[in-house]
């Protein structure tokens, strides 16, 4: 391999190292963004689940987590959908019968 070679092999590694850590979670959502959050937080007040006045996206976590413990639902992944059609931020497939079924595999039960 000669010199130049060599300087094109390291620029492309250098790119795509780089590529590789400034990518978004390799194109995973980590959070709503923040229209969904503002939506989710209204929802939780309309439905008597109070948060504080400028509540974080942490904030707004924690009590959907709640709630989905509540119901007996998974916690591990927040919000669960249940709890997000149980405030009526479901989509148009959603079903709201689901928050009436009880526990499921994915909440560790049958």
């Amino acid at each position: 391999m000669n010199r130049f070679q060599k300087v094109l092999l390291a620029i492309f590694v250098i790119s795509a190292i780089l590529w590789i850590l400034t990518s978004p979670a390799h194109g995973k959502q980590t959070q709503p963004d923040s229209k969904r959050i503002h939506q989710i937080q209204v929802a939780l007040d309309e439905h008597g689940y109070l948060l504080p006045k400028h509540a974080t996206w942490f904030q707004t976590q924690v009590m959907l987590k709640k709630i989905a413990e509540d119901h007996n639902w998974q916690t591990h992944r927040v919000p669960d959908a249940r709890v997000l059609i149980l405030l009526g931020l479901g989509n148009e497939h959603s079903n709201p019968d689901v928050t009436d079924e009880g526990r499921n595999h994915l909440d560790g039960g049958r």
